[in-house]
């Protein structure tokens, strides 16, 4: 993946961030730029290895030339609030992305013969091939926002001994599939809805539920699960949250 082509056709909201018509994406400088352009400089520097060698991590810096300071700075940030710590897949490798605020270099910056403001935007992208994880979860089609969500094969085993053997037989007796998600405790969503008829006894205990899981590479699995537990947790230190775990 390069960088800079990522940067062309990132689309937000449904539209291109930074179209060709307004801003110029380049590894190096072009001096003869149309000053109505802003003229955003990428380095992107030699990616090391994460710890496990599970992707590759890059140090991100965007030397932005600009003549209107304000717009450009607020663009910026928009980009920033967007994409820092977004996990996306992007030509089939599983893009991370962190930035830090952008901030001005220098004003009246002379370039050919415009004089332009600097603005820098520094980052770090971790690039990695081959990745699985759930994106999204789905609880009878509502998306529920979910900070963790682990979805977990878990069976009840029987052992018995057979004959002299110094080890005994494993047998399987049965299995389930088990799904624990970790949201933030907000009025309006669905979970917290399920977690107050719950409690009140308004909703049958043994509800199915169908539950969704979509990938990073947008593939799906649907399951009918049971609710086991769901627990609102209040945290003076901390946002409340429920966590909650589907059978």
């Amino acid at each position: 993946m390069k960088y800079v082509d990522y940067l062309k056709t990132l689309e937000i909201n449904g539209e291109i961030f930074f179209p060709e018509t307004e801003y110029e994406i380049t590894n190096e400088g072009n001096m003869n730029i149309d000053h109505d352009k802003v003229q955003l400089i990428v380095n992107d520097q030699m990616g090391s290895m994460t710890e496990g060698g599970g992707g590759i991590l890059t140090p991100i810096m965007i030397r932005v030339l600009t003549d209107d300071l304000e717009t450009t700075k607020d663009k910026l940030q928009e980009f920033v609030t967007a994409q820092n710590l977004s996990k996306k897949m992007v030509d089939n490798e599983y893009l991370q992305e962190f930035y830090y605020t952008p901030y001005v270099s220098q004003t009246f910056l002379e370039t050919g013969t415009n004089y332009k403001n600097e603005l820098v935007l520094n980052g770090t992208i971790i690039v990695t091939t081959g990745i699985q994880e759930i994106k999204e979860v789905y609880v009878d089609g509502a998306l529920i926002e979910s900070s963790l969500r682990l979805l977990t094969y878990a069976t009840e085993i029987e052992s018995s001994s057979k004959g002299n053997a110094s080890l005994n037989n494993t047998n399987v007796k049965r299995a389930n599939v088990k799904l624990n998600i970790t949201a933030v405790s907000k009025s309006d969503s669905y979970l917290s809805t399920i977690r107050r008829q719950v409690m009140l006894g308004n909703i049958p205990i043994d509800k199915t539920y169908t539950i969704k899981c979509v990938y990073i590479d947008d593939s799906e699995e649907t399951y009918s699960m049971k609710l086991i537990s769901i627990s609102l947790n209040s945290d003076n230190n901390n946002l409340p949250s429920l966590s909650i775990e589907f059978m």
